[in-house]
C-alpha cells in the first residue's frame, strides 16, 4: 500500500479516473478483502479463548468491509462521472465467495 499511496500523487490528473479502475481499486479492493477475511477469521478463532482480542478482530474486520463498500461505490458511482455505475461488486459473482462475505452472525458479542 505504501508504493500506491506514494505514486498515486504523481499521476495527472487527465489519468486518475483510469489509474483508480486500473490500479488503485483493484490493489485497495484485494487488501481490504483480505482483512476482512483474515481478521473474521481470527475473531472466530480467538472468541473462546481471548474475548477481547475477538473484538478487536471483530472490529477491524468490519472497518474493512465498511471500507471496501465504500470504495467499491466510489467506483461504481463518482469515478469518470459514474461512468462504470454498477460494473464493480465487492466479490466475484460466483457463489464459491460467499462464505468469505460478513453477515451479521458473524460476530457475537
Amino acid at each position: 500500500m505504501a508504493d500506491l499511496d506514494r505514486v498515486q500523487p504523481l499521476v495527472p490528473a487527465r489519468l486518475r479516473d483510469a489509474f483508480f479502475q486500473l490500479v488503485e481499486y483493484p490493489v485497495r479492493a484485494a487488501a481490504l478483502a483480505n482483512q476482512r477475511y483474515f481478521k473474521t477469521e481470527a475473531y472466530e478463532t480467538l472468541f473462546n479463548a481471548e474475548p477481547v482480542a475477538a473484538r478487536r478482530n471483530g472490529a477491524e474486520a468490519r472497518a474493512a468491509d465498511a471500507a471496501l463498500k465504500s470504495l467499491t461505490a466510489k467506483y461504481n458511482d463518482e469515478i469518470a462521472g459514474g461512468k462504470w455505475r454498477g460494473i464493480m461488486a465487492e466479490e466475484p459473482a460466483d457463489s464459491l465467495w460467499r462464505k468469505y462475505r460478513l453477515s451479521p452472525r458473524s460476530f457475537r458479542q
